[in-house]
């Protein structure tokens, strides 16, 4: 009897060791899915009690580093961040803004930019499905973590003190709906403030919550494709901004620089 436990209590590890290469094997990388696998590997084995909690932290431990996710996931959130862009570009631009003005009147900053914010957040959502559970945490060091979270916290707060510095109903398209005329009047060119310094804070905080959230592999995907497209976009809203305000905008734009503050108060 004594021989026959001493070997049942041998088979625990065993057992473990083995629903760990199997999860390895099966290329198991969220928590629901290790559970899942935990479960069905201990009722196959009656004579193993396996928790979902020893289990995860069996494969936690020994095996610190997520598995690399698929180039096709990635390819697939870079799909989408695609379709946010050629949609976004498409709908501001003139032929598309005089169209859908005649049609929606004066709520069309409004649908606009609620249709702007539910396309992003699909994109986002979507991305998560795709890669947030199975994403490896980036190595990195305290002191680097403590930094990016500064860069972030930064970030938050020039995005916030940016948007002060414009009319919100307007900014938000609240204001066109209690006004006589269907046009949407342009803000004056803003010369003051963060504006200053930079000419498009907005995305200066953007960039700077962008990169100090960085912690995963999603997040860094996120933060690469979400820079590509701030660049491409603000080069075709220059191009709007020109077109607007005509040489105050070139002059402006001459003399402060686009989103690093590298020349101080420049005006």
């Amino acid at each position: 009897m004594g021989r026959l436990g001493m070997r049942k209590d041998r088979q625990k590890p065993q057992t473990a060791r083995s629903c760990f290469v199997r999860a390895r094997r099966a290329n198991v990388r969220t928590a629901k899915c290790r559970r899942g696998v935990a479960f069905a590997l201990a009722r196959e084995d009656q004579t193993a009690s396996i928790s979902p909690t020893s289990f995860i932290r069996l494969f936690d431990d020994a095996s610190p580093e997520r598995v690399p996710l698929s180039p096709t996931a990635h390819f697939i959130y870079f799909l989408f961040w695609i379709s946010f862009g050629l949609g976004h570009t498409l709908l501001a631009g003139p032929k598309a803004k005089t169209a859908l003005a005649s049609t929606l009147g004066r709520s069309y900053r409004l649908i606009y930019n609620v249709t702007a914010l539910t396309h992003i957040a699909l994109v986002i959502y979507g991305g998560r499905y795709l890669l947030d559970e199975g994403a490896r945490h980036l190595p990195m060091s305290d002191a680097l973590k403590s930094s990016l979270t500064g860069a972030m916290t930064l970030g938050i707060i020039t995005f916030i003190l940016a948007l002060t510095q414009y009319d919100l109903g307007r900014f938000a398209g609240l204001t066109q709906l209690f006004e006589q005329q269907n046009e949407d009047i342009e803000e004056p060119l803003h010369l003051h403030g963060l504006h200053r310094f930079v000419r498009h804070p907005l995305y200066t905080g953007v960039y700077l919550y962008l990169w100090g959230s960085v912690r995963t592999e999603f997040d860094l995907a996120t933060t690469i494709w979400a820079s590509i497209y701030l660049m491409i976009g603000s080069h075709f809203e220059e191009r709007k901004l020109i077109k607007t305000y005509g040489d105050a905008y070139i002059n402006y734009k001459a003399r402060v620089p686009a989103v690093i503050p590298w020349r101080g108060r420049a005006i």
